[in-house]
C-alpha cells in the first residue's frame, strides 16, 4: 500500500451514525470535499399574465409548492434583455388564488416567467429553469 493510500473503514459509530474512519498508512493529514447534487427544482407551467389599468397580474392554474420559492421576472422584452423586474416570492408564499399584482406599469405589453428555487441539502437555494414565457397585452378599453 502507497503512503498516499487512504483505508476507509465502514463500520458506523453507534453515537455518530453517519460518520465513518479514516486513516492512512504514514499518518498524514487527509483533507476530504463534501460533494453535494444541485437538484434543480423542475420547470413551472399553467401560469397566466394578465395586464389591464396599469396593473399586471400573474396566476397559477396549479397548486404551487410551499415549500419552494418562485421568482416572477416581467419585461417590455420578450428575450428579457434589460429592464427586466424580478420578484421573489419566498418560501411559503404563492400566487394562487388571487395571484401576484405589479402596479403602476405603462407600457402596452409585458412579458411574464417564473422559475422556482428550491433548497440544496445544505439549505442553500438552487435556481430551476425558467418557466414558459407568457404575454400580458394592455386590455382595450
Amino acid at each position: 500500500m502507497a503512503d498516499s493510500t487512504i483505508i476507509y473503514n465502514h463500520r458506523e459509530d453507534p453515537e455518530h451514525p453517519r460518520l465513518y474512519g479514516l486513516a492512512t498508512k504514514n499518518k498524514a493529514t487527509v483533507t476530504l470535499y463534501a460533494v453535494w447534487d444541485k437538484v434543480a427544482p423542475s420547470k413551472p407551467a399553467g401560469y397566466t399574465a394578465s395586464f389591464a389599468n396599469g396593473k399586471l397580474t400573474v396566476k397559477s392554474n396549479e397548486i404551487l409548492d410551499t415549500d419552494t420559492a418562485y421568482e416572477i421576472q416581467y419585461s417590455t422584452n420578450m428575450l428579457f434583455l434589460g429592464g427586466n423586474t424580478s420578484i421573489t416570492l419566498e418560501y411559503g408564499d404563492s400566487i394562487n388564488g388571487e395571484g401576484f399584482t405589479a402596479e403602476g406599469l405603462y407600457g402596452s405589453k409585458y412579458y411574464v416567467r417564473i422559475r422556482k428555487i428550491g433548497k440544496d441539502s445544505t439549505g442553500a437555494g438552487v435556481n430551476g429553469a425558467w418557466g414558459p414565457t407568457v404575454r400580458a397585452s394592455k386590455a382595450t378599453q
